[in-house]
């Protein structure tokens, strides 16, 4: 069966984006919900390129679609910064214990890489992408706890999260700049109770040069989990940039991975 055609005109278009943007904007899971039901008439319009020159309103439309993914994926709790405890691994125990006595080595513990983008980058749509994965990774999310029983891992949801785009073109020497920057942020030691676990960073080096950083703390994530963020941060980018629905959220929950 051929799916229906919704006839919309540009105008009706710009209202019901404006429509979702003030729902999400007062962050109420009730609207959020609402706003789910005109998510197929905005998909249709941007699939059938309907929007034409109107590069302002294409551009409300990916971070509008950003901003629901983010929101589908951190759900009510994300509105109370509710924080949701689990056990710690074996693993992590380990880290713990070993950070319990030897407190000043912690930076030790991080994994940290860069990728090198050669090719121009939409930034606000880059962060978007950004802060929808970083959503869906609820390991790199945590901070860890000494409860009374035993160490826990606290899954907490901020909703001020920042990617800090630095612009080093300036410099005498980008790369060089990017590279100092980079190995003075993983030595900085991690607070594991008041976090954050992870840090991220868009180094741009040229006009169409760029570098996008990662490091996060090993007791949350080890190299494969790393390099699955970034497989999905590029997917995620990739999809926005295109004006396509990016690929349904592989990563499991933290719960489920912890049982």
């Amino acid at each position: 069966m051929a799916a229906e055609v919704i006839e919309i005109t540009v105008e009706e278009m710009e209202a019901l984006i404006a429509r979702a943007e003030s729902a999400l904007n007062d962050g109420l899971p009730s609207e959020v919900d609402d706003i789910r039901l005109i998510l197929p008439v905005l998909r249709q319009f941007c699939q059938e390129a309907r929007l034409g020159d109107n590069e302002t309103l294409h551009q409300r439309y990916l971070k509008l679609m950003g901003l629901v993914n983010s929101s589908e994926t951190l759900g009510a709790i994300d509105q109370r910064n509710e924080k949701i405890s689990f056990p710690l691994s074996a693993a992590q125990r380990g880290i713990w214990f070993a950070l319990q006595i030897i407190p000043d080595v912690s930076s030790s513990f991080k994994v940290a890489e860069y990728l090198e983008i050669n090719g121009p980058i939409d930034k606000e749509l880059f962060e978007i992408a950004f802060r929808q994965v970083l959503g869906e990774t609820e390991c790199c999310r945590v901070t860890i706890t000494d409860s009374i029983d035993a160490p826990q891992q606290c899954l907490t949801i901020s909703p001020d999260w920042l990617l800090p785009i630095l612009d080093l073109r300036g410099e005498d020497n980008p790369t060089e700049a990017a590279q100092a920057w980079m190995w003075a942020d993983v030595q900085k030691p991690v607070d594991l109770v008041r976090g954050p676990l992870f840090s991220s960073a868009l180094l741009q080096l040229g006009s169409h040069k760029f570098i996008y950083y990662q490091c996060c703390h090993h007791i949350a994530v080890d190299g494969i989990t790393s390099a699955l963020f970034l497989r999905r941060l590029a997917d995620v980018y990739s999809s926005l940039v295109a004006g396509r629905q990016p690929p349904e959220n592989p990563f499991g929950r933290l719960h489920e991975l912890i049982e």
